[in-house]
């Protein structure tokens, strides 16, 4: 994960709230702000492969993240609960 600074966590302070406090109803709403968000990065940028690449690059690193921190934490909790199916190869 690409922490930044708090001083530049402070600039997207305000956007942060904004979002926080618009519900977002649907799987589409969040990838349009994502795209959105490419979309503005692309506009401040020259249009070119490596700018492309930091897009694409960035979407993969978030969802990594959110695997690493959000995903596998749920699933190892329902693999506690209902137990695992990864026993065949143990044998």
């Amino acid at each position: 994960m690409p922490y930044i600074s708090p001083p530049r966590r402070e600039v997207y302070s305000q956007l942060k709230h904004q979002i926080k406090q618009t519900r977002l109803d649907s799987v589409g709403e969040m990838t349009y702000l994502f795209d959105l968000i490419a979309d503005i990065y692309m506009s401040q940028h020259t249009f070119d492969y490596l700018h492309l690449a930091q897009v694409v690059g960035a979407f993969e690193c978030a969802k990594s993240e959110f695997l690493r921190k959000m995903v596998n934490d749920y699933e190892d909790l329902k693999e506690v609960q209902s137990g695992t199916i990864w026993k065949e190869w143990d044998k």
